[in-house]
């Protein structure tokens, strides 16, 4: 009886401590074309605090134990981000810091099962993804920025973390996607992010985008094409690409004009980056 009643417990323990170690969303991915909120108390922080963009004002959620307890100064990770941001001249505060390595973090967990990226390694995902997406950080225009086909987040996720003072909408079809973004989004307590799943064609907001991002998506004339209906009057599109696309370009149509192409310097990336920055002809 005894023996029996030891294999009966070990038996129960094992199945406890082999259980999936992967997380549960918090919220769930909302219906094609529903907007996705996150609700949860939130405490301002006040702008002498964030180090840049004095004016901005925009409230967090509390942070998780997680993101608290970080201790960055022997993390590989925080040195890696800690220089890139050097060289990109964007000092972000801790809190801020702590929120991108935490995203990284989440993002090569949901990884593993998911397959959101092509990159596995978290260092290169901090650059790769990280400083790739800030590097665009100057060339935002106006309070509500669109990230077309935000994929796993990117450029959306980093770009609102250092910028709670305006609207992003992060903006995909796919399901898998959207509800990793929707995790990071809760987890990194971030209030001024809403995910919808739908078609960049299909979307019909309420109000037009000041500038609308898009990373590796599609062709340059696509994504001018398929969201000019949500550019405002004044907006830009700011299209990010690998090699200077010569031949997007010269296809972009005549209704509107190319405002400049700028060569990105992604710190520790040797591969060439181009912003396209293109607008409505008035």
């Amino acid at each position: 009886i005894l023996f029996s009643w030891v294999f009966s417990w070990s038996v129960g323990k094992r199945s406890v401590t082999t259980a999936p170690d992967y997380p549960a969303p918090l919220i769930r991915t909302a219906p094609a074309g529903r907007t996705v909120r996150h609700l949860r108390p939130a405490v301002a922080r006040s702008a002498a605090s964030t180090g840049i963009h004095g004016s901005r004002q925009a409230e967090y959620t509390r942070l998780p134990h997680l993101l608290r307890t970080t201790t960055l100064n022997a993390d590989p990770l925080h040195k890696r981000l800690e220089k890139g941001l050097a060289l990109l001249a964007t000092p972000l505060p801790v809190e801020d810091q702590q929120r991108l390595l935490a995203f990284v973090r989440l993002l090569a967990k949901w990884n593993a099962a998911y397959n959101l990226t092509a990159v596995r390694d978290p260092e290169e995902m901090v650059t790769r993804h990280v400083l790739d997406s800030l590097a665009v950080l100057p060339h935002l225009h106006g309070r509500r920025v669109l990230d077309i086909g935000t994929g796993p987040g990117l450029p959306g996720i980093p770009l609102a973390v250092a910028r709670p003072d305006l609207a992003f909408t992060l903006l995909d079809a796919n399901a898998k996607k959207t509800r990793f973004v929707t995790q990071a989004v809760g987890e990194l307590g971030l209030k001024n992010v809403e995910v919808v799943q739908i078609r960049v064609e299909n979307y019909r907001p309420a109000q037009k985008f000041d500038t609308l991002a898009a990373r590796a998506f599609a062709s340059v004339t696509d994504i001018l094409e398929n969201a000019r209906h949500l550019c405002a009057p004044q907006g830009q599109f700011l299209v990010m690409k690998g090699l200077y696309p010569e031949a997007e370009l010269a296809a972009i149509p005549a209704e509107y004009v190319l405002r400049e192409v700028v060569a990105l310097k992604v710190p520790g990336l040797e591969a060439a980056r181009h912003l396209a920055i293109v607008t409505l002809r008035s």
